[in-house]
């Protein structure tokens, strides 16, 4: 019987990358957690991306195409979580500034500023 593989060719965006299968559901994750506003979930899985991340560049010889590869892997997963931490965070500050509570009082501080 054959090993179990634990790299699998995964298509990412435009380019086909190998990323390793555990890589692609961490990732998976942390993308679900940053749109669930789960910020604790990706603070949790960000170290564990980091160590996958180092075990399958150590697994990789130098100079291998796959270390660019995953590495731009990495990079639009980190940006594209971050931009969805953003979008989320001023999403739930413009839910505070529709409550009427908050609207009387950032309205009342903007008078006394004056």
């Amino acid at each position: 019987m054959a090993p179990k593989r634990q790299c699998a060719e995964t298509s990412l965006g435009a380019a086909n990358t190998s990323v390793c299968a555990t890589l692609v559901r961490l990732g998976q994750e942390m993308r679900s957690a940053a749109i669930r506003r789960d910020y604790a979930g990706v603070e949790r899985l960000a170290p564990m991306i980091g160590t996958a991340v180092e075990a399958q560049v150590r697994a990789l010889p130098a100079g291998d195409a796959r270390r660019s590869e995953l590495a731009a892997w990495v990079r639009e997963l980190w940006e594209s979580t971050e931009t969805m931490l953003r979008v989320g965070r001023a999403a739930q500050a413009e839910e505070l500034r529709r409550m009427p509570f908050v609207r009387t009082y950032l309205r009342q501080q903007s008078l006394s500023n004056l």
